[in-house]
């Protein structure tokens, strides 16, 4: 299994156990719940890959990063939150 896929599973996990732990008639008030899971990536070239001292290896390197969005909008709750 990647370590995309891991942080994802984990994220969620994390996402799930906090919607969890609200008290039962929290979710009531609100009216409309967004859930939008998002993947950053990036690309960076750099000369020194290995953080060698001398004389480093130019390479590429990609940073994948999961994260969700989540608005909440309702008669007694509105929140945006980002979690990356």
């Amino acid at each position: 299994m990647s370590a995309a896929r891991r942080a994802t599973g984990a994220l969620l996990r994390r996402v799930l156990a906090a919607a969890a732990a609200l008290p039962p008639g929290f979710a009531a008030g609100a009216s409309n719940w967004n859930a939008v899971p998002r993947l950053d990536t990036r690309m960076l070239v750099t000369d020194n890959a290995r953080l060698a001292p001398q004389q480093g290896r130019a390479d590429m390197v990609t940073r994948v990063a999961p994260g969700l969005d989540l608005a909440v909008r309702g008669s007694r709750l509105t929140a945006d939150i980002a979690y990356a």
